[in-house]
């Protein structure tokens, strides 16, 4: 006789997270005999033949003083909890995270909290990093258990949180097998990986490219990412820089990143960022920012460089020319970068993590 399903709803703000990086992880809990129901604001877009839930949550800054709205998805999301008792709620991203641990509380709830990066951080203002962390800490009561990406979060979690949680590292990638060394071709191409907004760095990565361009380098930037891209074209045709390209996203990023001599990754919060493990796993070398995430993939000038945020554009410029002068430390670094993940990385070996842990906590 086969034993009944579990119930599990994987939650989320748009359905790109889940379309991106959860193949493995849904595919393993089906075959642990899990029913999964998927919750997002645009469940049109999803690849998944799947029970969804569309859930209308706000996309703009204004949308979260409309108060009215606000009760209305607080209550909706509070019956979503009741009509789902049995079941567990894996909660990805902040707000969706933010919005189904307040809702629920003086319910009966089973909550695991998915944390692809804290709002607080070790970089961010101390008045920001207090506000996020006294709010995480109230609603940690209403959370069952925790799966942290990086040890910074990992160690935050341990320490004033006191739940069950695990560290893995990120949703898993694909591993090379083998070291493949990229073709020299005239140009020397700078990869770039990152949604279109702010707080990627694209401002100061617009300006290296700027920067490097005036001196007639043959240094090339391809860029691939998600989002408004309008404003930084605006800023690039504004400037005439010629040696950089915004492009769309693509789903065969690994064939893009084959032709990268090195990864330029400014941002400023992250959680494990996916694009540096790919990176890392095809053999091409890191230049990114100190900040908790990057600083568990990238080894100082063994496979890449660490910059701090206020790093000048001089300095970033003076790296980057460092790899296009010098073929040979280049190619050192390279190879040290394949070698910097293991299967512990792997989308196989992680998705399993996730649902031996899903399966502990369902237990309790």
């Amino acid at each position: 006789m086969e034993r009944a399903k579990n119930k599990i709803i994987i939650a989320t703000t748009q359905s790109i997270t889940l379309n991106l990086f959860y193949d493995e992880i849904v595919k393993k809990l089906l075959s642990e005999n899990y029913n999964i129901t998927l919750l997002m604001n645009d469940p049109n877009n999803l690849k998944y033949n799947l029970n969804y839930i569309k859930l209308d949550l706000p996309k703009k800054i204004y949308q979260f003083f409309n108060i009215f709205k606000i009760i209305k998805l607080i209550y909706k999301i509070r019956k979503i909890l009741k009509n789902n008792k049995s079941a567990i709620f894996l909660l990805n991203t902040p707000l969706i995270a933010h919005f189904f641990r307040f809702s629920s509380f003086f319910l009966k709830t089973k909550i695991i909290y998915f944390v692809h990066g804290y709002r607080f951080h070790d970089t961010s203002n101390k008045l920001y990093f207090l506000f996020f962390f006294i709010l995480e800490y109230i609603l940690s009561f209403k959370t069952n258990a925790y799966i942290n990406i990086n040890n910074y979060d990992y160690n935050i979690t341990k320490k004033f949180f006191k739940k069950n949680n695990i560290l893995i590292n990120g949703v898993g990638i694909k591993i090379e097998n083998k070291y493949k060394k990229k073709n020299k071709t005239n140009t020397f191409v700078v990869g770039v990986i990152s949604a279109y907004r702010k707080n990627k760095g694209y401002d100061k990565i617009i300006k290296v490219a700027n920067h490097l361009d005036s001196l007639k380098k043959k240094i090339k930037f391809e860029c691939f990412g998600y989002g408004n891209k309008i404003i930084f074209n605006k800023e690039i045709i504004k400037k005439n820089i010629k040696n950089i390209k915004l492009n769309d996203f693509t789903s065969n990023i690994e064939d893009k990143i084959k032709e990268f001599d090195i990864l330029l990754h400014l941002s400023v919060r992250e959680g494990l960022p996916v694009s540096l493990m790919q990176c890392l796993s095809l053999g091409v070398p890191i230049i990114a920012t100190d900040i908790r995430g990057n600083r568990d993939l990238v080894t100082h000038n063994y496979n890449g460089h660490l910059v701090n945020l206020n790093t000048s554009i001089e300095n970033i410029s003076n790296l980057i020319i460092k790899h296009y002068n010098d073929i040979k430390y280049n190619d050192i670094l390279s190879k040290n970068a394949f070698k910097s993940l293991d299967f512990k990385y792997s989308k196989d070996f992680i998705s399993k993590e996730i649902a031996n842990f899903i399966n502990e906590i369902n237990k309790i």
